[in-house]
C-alpha cells in the first residue's frame, strides 16, 4: 500500500527573473510599437499607450519584483501532500494542485485552485 506522506517538506522560492523581466518588457514594447503605426486618433493612441504602460508597471511589479501585496513568493509541498503559497505580505493559502500543471526541462507551470474562504 501506498501512503501520501513523505519524509520532507518541499520549498519552492521565487526571485527575479531576467528573462521574465525582458519577455515582459519585450511584449509591452512590441504593443506600443503598434499601438503607435496604427491609424487612430491621437487621443487612442495616448490612451492604449497609457494602458499599456500602467500594464507593464503592473506586470514588473508583481512577477519581476514580486512586491504586489499577492505576489507569490513561495510554493510549499508539505509532507501530507498539500500546497500551500505564501504572498509578498505573509498571506498563507491552503491550495490544491491541478491537474493541468506541467513541468520541462527549464521551466514549471504549476496551476492552483485556492480553497474557499470563509
Amino acid at each position: 500500500m501506498s501512503s501520501n506522506k513523505y519524509e520532507q517538506t518541499l520549498r519552492l522560492k521565487f526571485v527575479p527573473s531576467m528573462q521574465l523581466a525582458l519577455f515582459i518588457l519585450l511584449t509591452h514594447a512590441g504593443a506600443i510599437l503598434i499601438i503607435t503605426q496604427l491609424a487612430l486618433p491621437i487621443e487612442a493612441v495616448v490612451g492604449l499607450t497609457v494602458i499599456v504602460s500602467y500594464s507593464l508597471y503592473n506586470s514588473f511589479w508583481r512577477y519581476v519584483g514580486l512586491r504586489s501585496k499577492d505576489s507569490i513568493v513561495e510554493a510549499i509541498w508539505e509532507s501530507d501532500g498539500q500546497w500551500v503559497l505564501m504572498t509578498a505580505h505573509g498571506e498563507v493559502m491552503d491550495v490544491d494542485l491541478l491537474p493541468t500543471s506541467t513541468m520541462f526541462s527549464a521551466v514549471g507551470l504549476l496551476q492552483f485552485r485556492v480553497h474557499e474562504r470563509f
